[in-house]
Parts: structure tokens; C-alpha cells; sequence
């Protein structure tokens, strides 16, 4: 009979199978040194092989509970809860770098054609009205009491909503020019334009009075008519007209074309458009 455990480094490279053997045939050695009888050692025999074999587990991964389960350390444990990446996944919505060159936003844009418009006829206004201002008074002195309007702050042009656009159409000369002057005039009050158009409607002359009256009293969407001949206004007599601005020779056809027809159907477009919500604290 042979003892294994006594080469311990040999014993451990014996497969497991012939451990059990091993073990199985000193048991039965046993068995048969206390009774000769070989049914019983055959009976011993079946219990120990049904013990050792039968119910021999099936090999698995099988680790203590301390023990971490993955055998991966950068592998995470899979019974965390899944984190939700759609969140991080939602893109603002809007215009992309990837559109196309015909939808990007630009000059000629709605907006932008309509903040053209104004600008041009406030900037051709302003222009005739200090001219007349020089014609009428002749000395138009210097300094903060200088009778010249100044150029005002741009937040009634940039503004594109629809709301006040409608509202703006309506405004008169007076309204539209006594707003604040430009930050870039820092030797002037920011009521420079508002205190000149009183001095002006209040004169003492009456006909110089009246004129400057009839003048500011003027809606913008009248000026817009004047400006492209839809109809005359005599305080306006004198004022550049559309078709004979300096700008047709400056920018490129389609441009003028597209300009030509904002200046045509200003009141349309405007009036065509829906609010898209309410806007709340917007002045008129």
C-alpha cells in the first residue's frame, strides 16, 4: 500500500481523481481488517464512491463571500445600478456647425432685413432732420446747447420681436428720437435728444413751432411710405428717398433686391407675423 501524504510535493501534483482512489482503498484496508466478509467491503466501497464522487460539487468559480466577486479590478461590480446617460446625451436645440450654407443665419435672414430697414430709415431721418434744423435756425451753436440731433442708443433697431415692431410702426418721430443718446457721447446728457425736441415744439416762433410739431408728430410707418414714394408728406419734403440712396452702389444686387423688398412690404411682413408667446416688460 502506498502513502501519499508522506511525499507531500508529489501528493500535491497527483490529479483528484487518484487522491480519491487512494484514500478509497485505505478505507476499504481498514474496512477489511475488521471484517473479512466481502459483501461488506463492497457495500463500504459504493457508500465511499456515492460520497466522494457522486456528490463531488461541479466545478465552479466558487469564492467566499468576502471575497470580491469580480476578477477584474477594473471591472464594476454588476449589481450597481445602471446610471441614465440620456441626459448627458440631449442637445440643445437650435442651429448646428453642420448645416448647410443656405440655412445658416444671416444677412439675409428675416430679422436681420428687418433691423436693416429701420436703420436705414432712422439714420436718412435723423440725417434730414438736423438739416433742417440747420436751414431753419441757421446758428445751431455748440456744446451741450448744440441744436443737433444725436445719434440714440441702439436697442429700438436691434430689437426683432414681433410684439414691438408692431408697436414701433406706430411710435412717432418724437418718441423714437427722445430716447437716451448713445453711450459713445460722454460730453453730453443721455436726454440730450429729448431736451432738444421740446426747445424745438415749443419755440416761440409759431411757424418754426408748428413745423417741428407736425414733423415729430409723424408715425414711422408714414416715414416708410414717404421714404418709398407709397405717398407725400410735405414735412418731409427734401428726404432721401429709397431709390436714390448712396447704398445701391455699395452692396451686391441680391442684396438691394431683398432690401427693396422690405422697404416695399415693411408694414406686411410685420404685421403678417405671429407673437410667438407673450413677452413680458417690453417697452414701447
Amino acid at each position: 500500500m502506498i502513502y501519499f501524504y508522506a511525499y507531500e510535493d508529489l501528493y500535491d501534483n497527483i490529479p483528484e481523481e487518484k487522491k480519491l482512489y487512494n484514500s478509497y482503498e485505505e478505507e476499504n484496508t481498514i474496512i477489511k481488517g475488521e471484517n473479512d466478509n466481502e459483501t461488506l467491503s463492497n457495500e463500504k466501497e459504493n457508500i465511499f464512491i456515492t460520497n466522494h464522487i457522486k456528490e463531488k460539487p461541479e466545478t465552479k468559480n466558487i469564492q467566499s463571500p468576502n471575497t470580491n466577486f469580480s476578477t477584474n479590478k477594473n471591472e464594476k461590480k454588476t449589481d450597481e445600478p445602471k446610471k441614465d446617460l440620456a441626459p448627458a446625451l440631449k442637445k440643445k436645440r437650435g442651429r448646428t456647425k453642420t448645416e448647410n450654407n443656405d440655412s445658416k443665419h444671416n444677412k439675409y435672414s428675416d430679422d436681420n432685413m428687418r433691423r436693416k430697414t429701420k436703420h436705414i430709415i432712422i439714420q436718412e431721418l435723423m440725417n434730414f432732420i438736423n438739416d433742417k434744423i440747420s436751414q431753419i435756425y441757421g446758428n445751431i451753436g455748440q456744446g451741450i446747447f448744440i441744436k443737433k440731433l444725436l445719434i440714440i442708443n441702439q436697442k429700438q433697431l436691434i430689437n426683432s420681436n414681433i410684439l414691438f415692431n408692431k408697436h414701433f410702426m406706430n411710435k412717432t418721430l418724437g418718441e423714437i428720437f427722445s430716447e437716451n443718446i448713445s453711450n459713445r457721447y460722454t460730453n453730453y446728457p443721455p436726454e440730450h435728444n429729448k431736451n432738444l425736441i421740446s426747445k424745438l415744439i415749443n419755440d416761440e416762433d409759431e411757424t418754426k413751432k408748428n413745423y417741428f410739431k407736425n414733423l415729430f408728430n409723424l408715425k414711422f410707418i408714414d416715414c416708410i411710405r414717404h421714404f418709398r414714394e407709397s405717398c407725400v408728406i410735405n414735412e418731409l419734403a427734401g428726404l432721401t428717398l429709397f431709390k436714390d440712396l448712396k447704398l445701391k452702389s455699395e452692396i451686391d444686387e441680391d442684396y438691394w433686391k431683398a432690401l427693396n423688398y422690405y422697404i416695399y412690404n415693411y408694414e406686411n411682413i410685420i404685421l403678417n407675423k405671429k407673437e410667438r408667446n407673450l413677452y413680458k416688460n417690453i417697452e414701447f
